[in-house]
């Protein structure tokens, strides 16, 4: 947190809504959840990095001999 009192109540109006959230995760509080939320035992097995790496860029090989 920063050294100043009123940077520091900015950062705590930023803070607290999520750590609220995450507070009630660690306890066990489930009930709250992303409403695309799709539990891990059902969820596809895809490379996130891959899919976003193939969107970013347009599907295109990498140029350089580095990457092949």
């Amino acid at each position: 947190m920063p050294g100043n009192p009123n940077a520091v109540a900015e950062c705590m109006e930023a803070l607290l809504p999520a750590l609220k959230h995450g507070l009630k995760q660690l306890k066990g509080d489930k009930r709250e959840k992303h409403p695309r939320h799709i539990p891990h035992a059902e969820a596809a097995l895809v490379d996130t990095w891959e899919r976003s790496y193939k969107l970013a860029t347009g599907g295109l090989e990498p140029s350089c001999s580095c990457c092949k």
